[in-house]
């Protein structure tokens, strides 16, 4: 064609335009991050659970553990999801503890961490008198989870716990305690 630049200086004049980085306002910044979702902290345990990103067996494992602190927290111990040695070890350290007048309040979940067919997750199990932080750990047997072992200062619940130093911040004025 007559008047049209070679096919050479067309593809040069392209990798020029490619080597200059994209015009970018700070206001389309942050649409250039991949997105993620941002889950709460707990100050004793870490993150929290995600039931709505995670897995279906993730989702399985949570459910089985919110059934077994909820049963603790009503005191009923009947029908929990055991494996044979949480049966044994779990149940007896419970019941001796529930005997004893542990009550607990609440409880808060931390994320999963699976391997295999195990899974661990940390809790943090409320009681009248403060919170302590626990690990309960699973077994995954027949396509259902069960909890095999729980490690936690049950005895905790039940003593006082020190209340947190106030946190002393400078202001104009003077000194404020929260």
């Amino acid at each position: 064609m007559p008047g049209s630049p070679p096919v050479a200086e067309v593809a040069a004049a392209a990798d020029d335009q490619r080597d200059e980085p994209a015009e970018i306002h700070s206001s389309d910044f942050l649409a250039y991050r991949p997105a993620r979702r941002l889950l709460p902290d707990d100050a004793m345990i870490g993150p929290l659970a995600d039931d709505v990103d995670a897995t279906a067996s993730e989702r399985a494992a949570l459910r089985t553990v919110d059934r077994f602190l909820g049963a603790v927290r009503n005191g009923d111990l009947h029908d929990l999801p055991l494996s044979a040695k949480g049966r044994v070890h779990v149940d007896g350290t419970l019941n001796h503890h529930l005997r004893r007048g542990v009550t607990l309040a609440g409880f808060r979940l931390g994320r999963i961490e699976r391997t295999g067919d195990t899974a661990v997750l940390r809790a943090r199990l409320s009681g009248p008198l403060g919170s302590i932080p626990a690990e309960v750990y699973l077994v995954l047997q027949a396509d259902r989870w069960l909890v095999d072992d729980v490690q936690a200062d049950w005895a905790a619940l039940q003593r006082d716990q020190p209340a947190p130093d106030p946190i002393p911040l400078p202001r104009p004025v003077g000194w404020s305690h929260f």
